[in-house]
């Protein structure tokens, strides 16, 4: 089970995907993609010879926030409801 505790203090979201910073014409030369936080803050600038994985990981990077924020609810779902197994079966069983 991930610990969340190394989580706290981490920049607020919402983050997002902002593109890639160099040029358009060949995907294979695409400058580095940028996550910001809502404040514009640079969250990761990611590069690497393959820029459709480049631009997936930084789309990852860019919805961990949303992403922790559904582990909480479901974990806090399971700590309420655990007991009643339809619930554990939709939360854990999906």
């Amino acid at each position: 089970m991930i610990d969340l505790h190394k989580y706290a203090g981490h920049t607020p979201g919402p983050w997002g995907y902002c593109g890639s910073l160099g040029p358009q014409s060949n995907q294979h030369l695409m400058g580095p993609h940028v996550v910001e936080s809502g404040s514009g803050r640079q969250i990761a600038i990611m590069s690497g010879w393959r820029s459709d994985l480049t631009e997936a990981n930084a789309r990852l990077i860019a919805d961990a926030p949303a992403l922790l924020d559904e582990v909480k609810r479901l974990r806090w779902l399971l700590e309420q409801y655990g007991h009643d197994p339809d619930l554990r079966f939709a939360v854990e069983g999906w």
